[in-house]
């Protein structure tokens, strides 16, 4: 089963995500958990084990536990960003965006709107690098880069940054657009 365990991991990883999006915060924190609590032990499971803590502190972020969340984004940050990466890595470049969303989500519950813009910022980075991949590009990949900066043009707005709030928000709804995707379903 060990040969299993990071295709198990990225299924919770998927349930969590989408336990949040329909508000079911106790089914996706158990979800992100268990990704956590399997993932092998290692250096060559890392990346794995950083994507997973950045599923959880997403988890701890939507129940409010701020302190939670900080600790999995500490852990996972090495990992993340503290080796060279090669740029077709898809699956780190991801990881490394999602890691700037909680931070993003986390400067906002504080009130801090002008760091939150600036981690949204990063994390349109990483998922315009992605998307831009032959082998990651896609509608996913676009849906995902269309969610962060749907994200960032508020954080921008509330920051005073009016002009470049509105051009993120019109570049992420076309993109939405574009994908024939439902206007609900944007955040």
């Amino acid at each position: 089963i060990a040969e299993l365990s990071p295709l198990l991991i990225r299924a919770l990883e998927g349930e969590a995500y989408c336990a949040l999006r329909v508000q079911d915060l106790s089914g996706a924190l158990a979800a992100a958990n268990e990704a956590v609590r399997i993932v092998e032990p290692g250096a060559i499971n890392d990346i794995i084990r950083a994507r997973a803590w950045v599923a959880r502190a997403r988890c701890h972020v939507a129940a409010g536990d701020c302190d939670l969340a900080e600790q999995d984004l500490v852990a996972s940050e090495p990992q993340l960003f503290g080796k060279h990466i090669p740029g077709w890595f898809a699956g780190v470049h991801s990881g490394a965006a999602g890691w700037w969303e909680v931070r993003a989500n986390l400067f906002e519950r504080r009130g801090n709107w002008s760091a939150a813009s600036e981690a949204w910022t990063r994390a349109v980075e990483f998922r315009r690098h992605i998307a831009s991949m032959p082998h990651a590009q896609g509608p996913q990949a676009l849906a995902a880069l269309a969610r962060t900066l749907l994200r960032l043009g508020p954080a921008l707005r509330e920051a005073g940054e009016v002009m470049e709030a509105e051009r993120s928000l019109a570049e992420g709804s076309n993109i939405w657009r574009e994908l024939g995707l439902p206007t609900q379903a944007a955040l």
